[in-house]
């Protein structure tokens, strides 16, 4: 049998994804933490983010890393530099 449909009040949605921006704890972390879906929690984070842009009046690419997560931002854009270099050295090896 299925379980039941949790139900979740902004006001805990809001603190959840709070957590997640002021912590820089990793989503999947903090979901753990609430005894929550990893899934749900990333939902709420990408919501966020798109008020966020339609705010600033931008779209969700272009709105900095560093505006919504800034505790993360790092993490990310060291993630973003390992993947740049790695895609050079393939292209070194088949340049061979």
């Amino acid at each position: 049998m299925a379980e039941a449909r949790q139900k979740f009040d902004e006001d805990f949605k809001q603190g959840a994804v709070r957590l997640v921006r002021e912590t820089g704890k990793p989503i999947a972390q903090v979901a753990r933490e609430l005894g929550i879906n990893g899934s749900t929690l990333g939902y709420w984070c990408a919501q966020e983010r798109r008020r966020l842009a339609a705010a600033k009046g931008t779209t969700q690419r272009r709105l900095a890393i560093g505006e919504m997560f800034p505790h993360g931002a790092a993490t990310a854009r060291s993630s973003a530099s390992r993947a740049e270099a790695g895609l050079h050295r393939s292209t070194a090896s088949t340049a061979r």
